[in-house]
């Protein structure tokens, strides 16, 4: 089983005081009332040997993942859709998080109280101000104890111990493994060709200076005239002076003006198009683009396609390997955690 992005945080956390909003999961046609109603019996979503996991456990912790979703969906379809896949990650790591705190205590391993009040200590100061009044209200509003917080803040330490209990060295990772991930991952560690690029851009078409003020849009446009900077920038250009120089005296005018070394992906196709047929230290003359404007291009560098030497990159080969290899041994002991317990989810036995 692997254990999500999500569910990291979700396990570090104990996300009990977040405001309710409605539960939705299940098919993109069905209600989430109706669904929860069909699928999950007496409100029990899960049981990992003697833990029951009910939905309104992860009512409450699905609740802000539903407000982000809901804030960047467009459809109806596709906030249900991304909110039963949530649910399912939810739902997932809740059982991981229910075999891990169980394996735990079968160990005979104990969180100390001055840790567990520690962290307590800070969730209030953090989350309250250090108001344990307001602290205690909020958890009666949501119909929380002051000891199942305790519990909920027992089981986060616990989650969060078991996801650090392997720890590898990066000294463990020979000259030969990183050359193998090296030779073997070449496109991750490839620097793409690019282009030192000096740009001026502006509108091409300007209110004329009439000394009066447009009346409505259509006097407006009928007022447009070719701007006037355009032709003083061809002519000092074509006069010689440096393009670093100009571009400089315009930007006080706050006329736009980018130096940066960019991909010619990264080019918009009128552009690129000049540059792909540009010499090394030449200026474009100016180039009308398709939204109103007009450019002007200096050439300063080209930088040909190359891969990083395996020099500059051993360190994050290093990390990657041994983040790799905490990762899978995370995953093979909560199989086999899984693997010797009930777990019965949906009404399937696993």
């Amino acid at each position: 089983m692997k254990l999500s992005w999500r569910g990291a945080a979700i396990l570090s956390i104990p996300i009990i005081l977040s405001l309710a909003v409605p539960f939705a999961v299940g098919a993109s046609n069905e209600s989430p009332g109706k669904f929860l109603d069909e699928h999950h019996l007496n409100g029990i979503v899960a049981v990992v040997n003697d833990r029951v996991i009910t939905v309104g456990e992860l009512q409450q912790e699905i609740a802000p993942i539903l407000t982000k979703i809901e804030s960047e969906t467009l459809t109806e379809q596709e906030y249900f859709e991304r909110s039963a896949m949530a649910f399912r990650d939810l739902l997932d790591d809740s059982v991981v998080r229910a075999l891990i705190v169980q394996d735990f205590e079968r160990s005979g391993m104990k969180i100390p109280n001055v840790q567990k009040e520690f962290q307590i200590d800070e969730f209030i100061r953090n989350r309250f101000g250090g108001d344990r009044v307001l602290f205690t209200q909020q958890l009666r509003a949501y119909g929380k104890s002051v000891q199942q917080f305790k519990r909920e803040m027992e089981e986060a330490l616990i989650a969060g111990w078991a996801l650090t209990r392997f720890h590898y060295s990066r000294a463990a990772v020979s000259p030969r493994q990183i050359r193998e991930y090296y030779d073997s991952h070449q496109s991750d560690f490839m620097i793409p060709s690019a282009v030192r690029l000096g740009l001026i851009c502006l509108p091409e078409k300007v209110l004329a200076n009439s000394g009066r003020e447009s009346e409505d849009v259509a006097n407006e446009s009928m007022n447009l005239v070719e701007n006037p900077e355009i032709a003083q920038i061809a002519s000092r250009l074509n006069n010689g002076e440096p393009f670093a120089a100009l571009a400089e005296d315009l930007n006080k005018s706050f006329i736009p003006f980018i130096d940066e070394w960019l991909s010619l992906e990264d080019l918009r196709d009128e552009l690129r198009a000049v540059v792909e047929r540009m010499q090394v230290e030449s200026c474009s003359k100016k180039i009308h683009l398709s939204d109103g404007k007009v450019a002007f291009l200096y050439l300063y560098e080209r930088r040909m396609e190359m891969f990083q030497p395996i020099e500059h990159v051993q360190s994050s080969i290093e990390n990657t390997i041994v983040q790799s290899r905490r990762e899978a041994d995370q995953i093979r002991w909560i199989n086999d955690l899984r693997a010797k317990a009930y777990v019965r989810i949906y009404g399937q036995t696993q």
